[in-house]
C-alpha cells in the first residue's frame, strides 16, 4: 500500500514540475506574472510535502 502512495505523489510532484515550472522558466509574461506563478508553484509543492509527510507518517505506522 506505501508504494501506491509513493507512486501517486512522484506523479504529483512531476506534474507540478512540467505544468508549474515550465511556465515560470518559459513564460513571455512580465515579471510579475512570473513571481506570482513561481509563488503559487512553491506553495503547492510545500502543501504536497506536508500531505506526503502526514500520509506517510500516519497511515504507515
Amino acid at each position: 500500500m506505501k508504494w501506491i502512495v509513493d507512486v501517486v505523489f512522484l506523479l504529483l510532484f512531476m506534474l507540478l514540475a512540467f505544468f508549474g515550472i515550465g511556465p515560470v522558466l518559459f513564460s513571455d509574461g512580465t515579471l510579475d506574472e512570473r513571481i506570482v506563478t513561481g509563488f503559487f508553484v512553491i506553495m503547492t509543492a510545500s502543501l504536497l510535502c506536508v500531505l506526503y509527510y502526514s500520509f506517510s507518517k500516519n497511515f504507515f505506522k
